[in-house]
């Protein structure tokens, strides 16, 4: 890949990659500051129902985990 240097270190070549047109990186500071703009601190009652399903989420994504592992581990040759 590269040439070799005393001492045994490789020296690597830098590669230059182009950025297709379809994924420009944007680069206009405006349009960041316009979504900080347009954003706002939610209010207590938005932060609880967030808050609330999230929670509700991981418990039912928590008790799947459980009744699949209490699944496989009642039958027979099936579980560890």
């Amino acid at each position: 890949m590269g040439s070799r240097r005393a001492g045994g270190i490789k020296k690597v070549k830098r590669l230059r990659v182009k950025n297709p047109d379809n994924m420009k990186v944007p680069y206009d500071l405006n349009s960041y500051i316009r979504v900080l703009k347009l954003a706002s601190t939610p209010s207590m009652d938005e932060f609880m129902q967030v808050s609330k399903i999230a929670g509700a989420g991981i418990i039912l994504v928590g008790v799947i985990g459980f009744l699949i592992f209490a699944i496989m581990s009642l039958l027979p040759g099936v579980g560890a």
